[in-house]
């Protein structure tokens, strides 16, 4: 097994005694890189200045009037987001104590994006340097929305949302293949394989294209590797017994499995939190917006790579008629209208 999901900045994390995840600055840089935050061609000298400074020190305060100095206002919304959520990574002596503290009292407020992206960290520390195949690709239904389909002959099949969603519209061929759309050009069929035992160990070559769909069914080795997952994320940060299964799937209720009830609780509204350290945060939205101003793409995530050419047992995605509601398959995976 080699070093997987390695795009989530994983290494770049301290360790500390207590065997829990120090933040350091080069972790904090890698979010100054996100197609949202990243300068591209039209920012403005303010914009600029911001990022050069928070590169350079990544703990620094920013003053109101930095912020106000970035010209774009998605681009000085995104900012805004950014050192909110910074504030909430330095204010706790570790990354699991910043990410309870996200479904605390005080809510959820900072963007999906970066939730799932600490989730996926958090992962890739829990499941640690022994994880299979089959726990890595369960753990990403954690930080990365699936879509289930429940099929004819009873199996439940899992495959990653926004792998079918790209099928969906591109049919794989990316840019292109939503020109082919536009114009109604029929698209070929892409397949997804589909995880199992017999070729497990295809999940190291691919860990990142998200391009593997699985079963959910009962005796299956994803569902298996699912719980034993489950078992570990509860286990890490709540200290519960691995062997009551009730606590470790979070059934339990109450006393039985102190924290887990927190973990449950509805998300709250946005509150903003102030630090005795440096300025306060400002308030700003909690969703990052790519810039109205630009062409598609310049603040965008970089779309999902695969082609689906392995070998294994197939689950097949296709690109509908762009005249009708688009309808992704995956064995099939149907996108609901």
């Amino acid at each position: 097994m080699g070093d997987f999901w390695p795009s989530c900045g994983y290494r770049l994390l301290g360790k500390g005694a207590d065997g829990r995840l120090v933040v350091t600055d080069d972790f904090l840089r890698t979010y100054l890189v996100r197609p949202e935050l990243a300068p591209i061609r039209e920012s403005g000298p303010g914009e600029l200045a911001l990022h050069d400074a928070l590169v350079g020190d990544p703990r620094r305060g920013v003053t109101q009037g930095e912020l106000d100095a970035v010209e774009d206002a998605d681009a000085r919304d995104n900012y805004g987001i950014f050192l909110r959520f910074r504030e909430r990574l330095l204010d706790t002596p570790s990354l699991e104590s910043a990410y309870l503290e996200l479904f605390s009292g005080t809510g959820v407020d900072v963007p999906p994006a970066f939730v799932h992206h600490l989730t996926q960290v958090l992962l890739r520390h829990v499941l640690g340097e022994h994880a299979t195949p089959m726990e890595a690709r369960a753990a990403e239904m954690l930080f990365r929305p699936q879509r289930i389909a429940v099929l004819e002959d009873g199996a439940v099949m899992a495959a990653d949302e926004a792998t079918i969603d790209l099928f969906a519209t591109t049919a794989g061929f990316g840019s292109l293949g939503e020109l082919l759309a536009q114009n109604r050009t029929p698209a070929r069929t892409v397949d997804l394989d589909v995880l199992d035992a017999d070729n497990a160990d295809l999940y190291w070559e691919r860990d990142e294209r998200h391009d593997f769909s699985v079963s959910l069914n009962r005796g299956r080795p994803a569902l298996d590797a699912l719980a034993r997952v489950m078992e570990r994320w509860v286990a890490h940060f709540l200290g519960a017994r691995a062997g009551d299964r009730r606590c470790a799937l979070g059934l339990a209720r109450g006393s039985r499995c102190r924290g887990v009830v927190a973990l449950e609780r509805p998300l709250q509204p946005g509150r903003d939190r102030r630090s005795p350290h440096g300025p306060a945060p400002v308030p700003v939205p909690s969703r990052l917006r790519q810039s109205r101003r630009h062409a598609a793409g310049h603040r965008r995530a970089a779309g999902i790579s695969c082609d689906g050419n392995e070998p294994g047992q197939r689950i097949e995605a296709q690109t509908p008629e762009p005249a009708a509601q688009p309808a992704a398959r995956a064995a099939p995976v149907k996108k609901q209208p």
